[in-house]
Order: C-alpha cells, then sequence, then structure tokens
C-alpha cells in the first residue's frame, strides 16, 4: 500500500508528464510598492480600489493629496497580466478599451510601461506617489525609501 506522499508523488509526475510543464504547487505573492510619502487606508479592499482608480486614471492623487504616477510592467509580463486581473478586476480586452476611450475623451495614455525591476524601483524614487507591481522574491532588492502598501497571493 501507498503511503500518502508516495501517492501525491506519483499523481504529480503523471500530471507533470500529461502535461509537459510543471505545476504550481504553492501561490505566488504580488506586492504593490511605492513612496513613503503615500498614506493608505487599513482597509484591503479600499486600498485596492483606490490602486485601481489611480491606475486607470479615474483619481489623479493619493487619499493624503500625493499626486499618483502609476507604472506599468511590460505587457508580456505576469505581473501584468496578474495586476489587470486582481487589482483592476478587468482582461486585457476591457483594459485596452479603457485607454482607447480615455485617449478619445480626454487625452489621457497608458501608464509609462517599465520594463525591469531595477528601472521601476529607480523611477518609484524618483517621483513620489508612483506605483507598480512586484513579485515577493523582489522585494529584497527593494529600496528602504519604498514600502509596500498592498499585497495579495494568487494560486
Amino acid at each position: 500500500m501507498l503511503n500518502k506522499w508516495k501517492y501525491f508523488k506519483a499523481t504529480y509526475l503523471s500530471l507533470l508528464f500529461l502535461v509537459g510543464m510543471p505545476i504550481a504547487l504553492s501561490a505566488q505573492t504580488y506586492h504593490i510598492v511605492t513612496t513613503d510619502v503615500v498614506e493608505v487606508g487599513e482597509n484591503s479592499e479600499q486600498v485596492r480600489n483606490q490602486i485601481a482608480q489611480l491606475y486607470l486614471k479615474e483619481r489623479s492623487s493619493w487619499s493624503n493629496n500625493v499626486p499618483a504616477v502609476p507604472f506599468s510592467r511590460k505587457a508580456s509580463d505576469p505581473e501584468n497580466s496578474v495586476f489587470e486581473k486582481y487589482i483592476l478586476m478587468k482582461n486585457a480586452g476591457e483594459v485596452t478599451a479603457h485607454w482607447a476611450r480615455l485617449k478619445q475623451l480626454r487625452g489621457e495614455t497608458p501608464p509609462k510601461e517599465v520594463r525591469s525591476i531595477r528601472t521601476l524601483y529607480r523611477l518609484l524614487l524618483k517621483y513620489d506617489g508612483g506605483f507598480g507591481i512586484v513579485e515577493e522574491a523582489d522585494l529584497l532588492k527593494m529600496p528602504p525609501e519604498l514600502k509596500s502598501i498592498y499585497s495579495f497571493s494568487v494560486e
């Protein structure tokens, strides 16, 4: 009789063979990071809504009147799709339609796209109120002047 570990291992290896890629066994955690001057509330749903409104340029400043400067990740980065799905609560098509509409109505453009964590951190240090998304592992590289204001996990 197989014990539980051997059964789990056999099942995982079978699925790995069938799917052809590793299956994530744990959740990935993401953080929205910004400068120390930004103050947000304690209610996580309100913070998520505020981040979404600032990113979509429905609001222009944080709750403590610091102007917001959103930064986007490359469209092909997993952080970008996770941000759209779990923070903005939209799919890629809805986000594209939003920016096309804002471009027509107010001349607004999407947030500046950054290609690396290093560049994101440099820009966040340059602009008070700037914010972007990073994986939890990238917090180790984060300068001390920055902080995480919201975190969430994705299976």
